[in-house]
């Protein structure tokens, strides 16, 4: 089934993708006409596309997703822009289509209809900059059941419909690149509120990201969290992964009816978060507990996220108290530990 995704703007280049398990595994094109590469499997020979564009403009990219293991519910599609503080991140297509069904993680929800197979055309931005670069990966999860297919932008090869990670990606070029892949995302002057009864605080973040995100939704958004803050009176301000979040101030597996949270491992740091290099986060140790307490201005913690991934924060302003009384400030860098072309 071809579904079009209506864009924002009539000026768009179009090229074509196939995922499927047909015969052709040629999987590296050129940056000229309306090609088409096949993904074969069980090989896993992901689909690769590069295309030249001017810099904002809409190019219009057909993917073809066939003979999936398991019905698919849900695509996803993640960009990378060169140069961008903020590093591999969802893809947000509502800013450039209309009428697109995401779900509150960022995918697009599937209709029923194209459980097995579907056509459709994606409207991505090239770069901002006149000489930048963006990556978009895309892929399909599937499952037994609606909840069960998930996917993760950590994780590509969760509830993947196909095998591994499989994905297409699409690498689109303006102008004469100046930019490297981001190597360190940085998030500036986030801010969590202490818990409120009604669960509307943004109490708790994804590292991926930046994002903040409120106890209210949790059942659709709290595999996406990996840590919150709250104010104790004895430990006073601090940090605990989703997974040892203390049940006595939110009990976010009751809440969210999802049993596996995220681990994130903190801990103090002695590292110069203002100069802190790529090696220096790679060097980082698990640190063994998923809490930490009594912070103060000035700290500078080192993590270690589920998935790996490693980074510091640094807390900037913190104010004293519960409820809509207290919050706290605080940056953040982390690695990116996207996949780079």
């Amino acid at each position: 089934m071809k579904n079009l995704f209506r864009p924002l703007s009539l000026a768009f280049l179009a090229v074509t993708i196939s995922f499927t398990s047909c015969t052709n595994d040629d999987n590296l094109l050129g940056n000229t006409g309306n090609e088409q590469v096949e993904l074969k499997l069980p090989n896993n020979k992901n689909p690769y596309k590069e295309i030249t564009a001017e810099a904002g403009e809409i190019v219009d990219v057909r993917v073809i997703f066939e003979q999936a293991k398991n019905p698919m519910y849900r695509l996803y599609v993640s960009q990378n822009e060169y140069g961008s503080d903020l590093g591999t991140v969802a893809y947000d297509i509502n800013k450039v289509a209309v009428n697109v069904d995401t779900k509150r993680d960022g995918s697009i929800d599937l209709n029923p209809n194209e459980k097995q197979g579907f056509t459709k055309t994606l409207p991505l931005l090239a770069p901002k900059d006149k000489d930048g670069v963006v990556v978009y990966n895309i892929w399909a999860t599937s499952g037994g059941i609606l909840s069960a297919a998930k996917g993760d932008f950590r994780d590509m090869s969760k509830n993947n419909a196909y095998n591994g990670d499989a994905h297409i990606t699409v690498k689109i070029i303006a102008g004469t690149p100046k930019v490297e892949a981001t190597q360190i995302k940085k998030f500036s002057a986030r801010l969590l509120a202490a818990p409120l009864a009604d669960g509307r605080s943004e109490t708790f973040m994804s590292v991926y990201n930046g994002q903040k995100y409120a106890i209210k939704g949790a059942e659709d958004t709290a595999t996406l969290w990996d840590f919150g803050y709250y104010y104790g009176k004895t430990d006073k301000a601090s940090f605990a992964s989703v997974n040892g979040y203390p049940s006595k101030i939110v009990d976010v597996k009751r809440i969210s009816g999802i049993n596996k949270l995220n681990n994130f491992y903190i801990a103090k740091s002695n590292l110069d978060f203002n100069n802190v290099t790529l090696t220096d986060l790679k060097n980082i140790q698990q640190p063994t507990k998923e809490e930490i307490n009594h912070l103060n201005v000035g700290d500078v913690l080192e993590f270690v996220d589920a998935y790996g991934t490693k980074g510091l924060i640094k807390i900037t302003n913190i104010v004293n108290g519960y409820g809509s009384n207290g919050k706290i400030e605080f940056d953040i860098k982390v690695q990116d530990t996207s996949i780079k072309l």
